[in-house]
């Protein structure tokens, strides 16, 4: 017994389909949208670090640790966990002094 013509035209459109939509998502993970400069947050979490900075959470961590950049670890009286934060500001302010201008550069 042969397949219906239309059917077998509807699993075929439905694969494409389905193939088409796997490539879009796989796109969207593999490159995050950028933040819009206008909605920067003032705080984040050392998991938000990447994507808002590049900076990655082991490095946040240390950063933390060295005094680089600020943040605060909230957490209720008696509780052994907390929410860590991370002071965004402060992570501007360390990104900038590493960038060097044109009269930073040694002269050849």
């Amino acid at each position: 017994m042969q397949p219906n013509t239309s059917q077998h035209q509807r699993t075929a459109a439905t694969t494409e389909e389905i193939a088409a939509t796997n490539t879009r998502v796989e796109r969207l993970i593999a490159e995050p949208a950028p933040v819009p400069i206008d909605c920067r947050p003032e705080f984040c979490r050392p998991g938000q670090m990447p994507q808002l900075f590049g900076i990655s959470r082991t490095a946040t961590y240390l950063y933390l640790a060295d005094g680089s950049i600020k943040g605060v670890n909230l957490r209720r009286p008696g509780c052994a966990t907390g929410i860590r934060l991370i002071d965004c500001e402060s992570v501007r302010r360390f990104l900038a002094q590493h960038f060097e201008t044109p009269a930073d550069r040694p002269k050849e």
